[in-house]
């Protein structure tokens, strides 16, 4: 799979806006100065691990021709790329997913993909305040909260080892599902 240095020399269209986690111990951190930081009417959030393919962002920003798509997810589980190799990730993000579509009404299949798109404006008046792996489900929780369906495309993914530097851990999951939950709960919080 090509690095995203490469990728980006390829495709010199894309501007990537570049916050290490490893400078902020954190993921969320990263994710909301690249959001302040975005200037385009589509937002692409990836993992920097590449487990997922950036040449699949021609078919995930595809949907978006249509004028009342808000929200597309790459989908690990659709089509016939799936892959995993640890089975306990693979339920984890099955019960997230499930745990999601039973809280808020949604139908998706992969909760906690590494691979996010929206238009900017579905973030409009969105309070995002995590700033570590909870990052994702908070995201995902109040991007439906806020009335967007979340399409999904298939994606390829190619997942890494522990030993190739894989960070997400179980507890993450645990955090994961009480995140959901609580904004479930609490209901909307929008920004001042």
């Amino acid at each position: 799979m090509p690095s995203a240095a490469d990728f980006v020399r390829r495709n010199p269209h894309i501007a990537p806006a570049r916050y290490p986690a490893e400078q902020s111990g954190q993921k969320g951190l990263p994710c909301a100065k690249g959001l302040a930081a975005a200037l385009g009417d589509i937002v692409v959030i990836q993992d920097a691990d590449l487990e997922w393919d950036p040449a699949d962002y021609t078919r995930l920003l595809a949907p978006y021709a249509d004028p009342a798509v808000s929200v597309v997810f790459g989908s690990r589980l659709l089509g016939d790329q799936a892959r995993c190799i640890y089975y306990h990730y693979y339920l984890g993000g099955r019960m997230l997913s499930a745990w999601t579509n039973l809280l808020f009404g949604s139908h998706v299949t992969d909760e906690p993909t590494g691979m996010k798109s929206f238009r900017r404006s579905a973030l409009d008046g969105i309070a995002l305040h995590a700033d570590g792996f909870d990052f994702d489900p908070e995201l995902v929780a109040r991007l439906l909260q806020a009335g967007h369906t979340i399409h999904e495309i298939p994606v390829r993914y190619q997942p890494r080892t522990f030993k190739q530097g894989k960070k997400v851990r179980p507890r993450d999951g645990l955090r994961a599902l009480w995140v959901l939950l609580r904004i479930r709960l609490e209901g909307k919080e929008r920004r001042p």
